[in-house]
């Protein structure tokens, strides 16, 4: 990390990394001299992004907290458990995950898609079983 730099919480934390983002740096890493993936300074890291935003044609404001966002809800949507995203994210709390969590229109669809074929099928049944 940069000196004299730490996360909110004051704790140094070690993130895992996907075995294709690992041997990227790795091959990054043979050709340069200093170690350093890009020189850092307060504005580096948000002005990548919005190249990288502009260049794949991504509309909205990118931010920091949008690549956050964009972790948790791609952590979610990958099956991953609050307690997993909270300490990838350097959350103290799982709550505040929430913050950070957004629902999908498709996930809303398949929900009711599910509702529907719960009330036309063995719902439905259990409910008249019920009555």
């Amino acid at each position: 990390h940069r000196p004299g730099w730490f996360p909110k919480s004051s704790n140094e934390r070690a993130i895992p990394i996907m075995p294709r983002l690992l041997s990227l740096l790795l091959e990054f890493f043979q050709t340069q001299q200093t170690g350093v993936i890009f020189p850092m300074d307060e504005k580096t890291p948000l002005r990548i992004i919005r190249r990288a935003y502009k260049k794949a044609g991504v509309q909205g404001k990118a931010t920091m907290h949008t690549l956050r966002h964009t972790m948790n809800n791609d952590l979610r949507l990958a099956g991953i458990g609050k307690e997993i995203r909270s300490a990838i994210l350097g959350h103290g709390k799982t709550s505040v995950n929430e913050t950070y969590t957004h629902v999908s229109f498709d996930e809303m669809r398949s929900a009711m898609n599910s509702l529907h074929e719960w009330r036309t099928g063995a719902g439905q049944q259990m409910v008249a079983h019920i009555k």
